[in-house]
């Protein structure tokens, strides 16, 4: 884990947030993402040096918590939930208004949304995995795992009635672009091997 990235994360975000376990290891980040930090001891002074804030300090908001306050609310950093399910994503994103970038995930019958740039600070761990847990009032969160140690808590996003709406819209209308060869092979025409035009449905993916 990268931890530059996530202090570029606890900038963008203005609150840094850190979680004192039991067991005396701790996580770091923001109320919109969270992560295990092994090696240093984490205090706002600490931070603050880590992340190079200097003389910005005031525009920053510190929050030191203890776990059980965390679970309080409704969240579990524990490794293992008998409740999780495991996500799949889907190879594409969704771009709102304002350029915000969020990334489906699906279980089972619900898709999840999440903020691609939370998952940054994951890239030097192999094939993350993502599982959904029920946080505060039902509402499901994402525990990412390196295997079986739990690397990141992030809460699900949440998009607006009306964007809502246009993915349902685009849903049920997608067998109209998915059923023909020419838009799933991206040409106009479809040409055979004897350089003779093909109807659509005839057309294989020669150039």
């Amino acid at each position: 884990m990268v931890l530059q990235k996530i202090g570029k994360l606890c900038k963008k975000n203005g609150t840094i947030v850190i979680v004192n376990r039991p067991d005396g290891t701790q996580w770091l980040g923001t109320p919109a993402a969270m992560y295990p930090v092994y090696g240093i001891s984490l205090t706002p002074d600490s931070v603050f040096a880590l992340f190079d804030i200097g003389n910005e300090r005031e525009g920053y908001k510190i929050i030191e918590i203890y776990e059980d306050e965390l679970m309080s609310i409704g969240y579990s950093i524990d490794d293992a939930d008998e409740d999780e399910t495991a996500l799949m994503t889907l190879g594409f994103s969704i771009c709102c208004s304002g350029g915000r970038e969020l990334e489906p995930l699906a279980a089972d019958n619900m898709i999840i949304l999440i903020d691609p740039d939370n998952l940054s600070p994951l890239k030097g761990y192999p094939s993350p995995q993502m599982f959904a847990r029920k946080g505060p009032y039902g509402t499901p969160y994402i525990a990412v795992k390196s295997g079986l140690q739990m690397i990141a808590l992030i809460p699900s996003e949440k998009i607006d009635e009306n964007v809502a709406k246009c993915l349902g819209e685009v849903s049920k209308r997608a067998d109209t672009v998915s059923g023909f060869e020419a838009f799933r092979s991206g040409k106009i025409l479809c040409v055979d091997s004897n350089g003779e035009i093909l109807p659509p449905e005839e057309g294989d993916d020669n150039e």
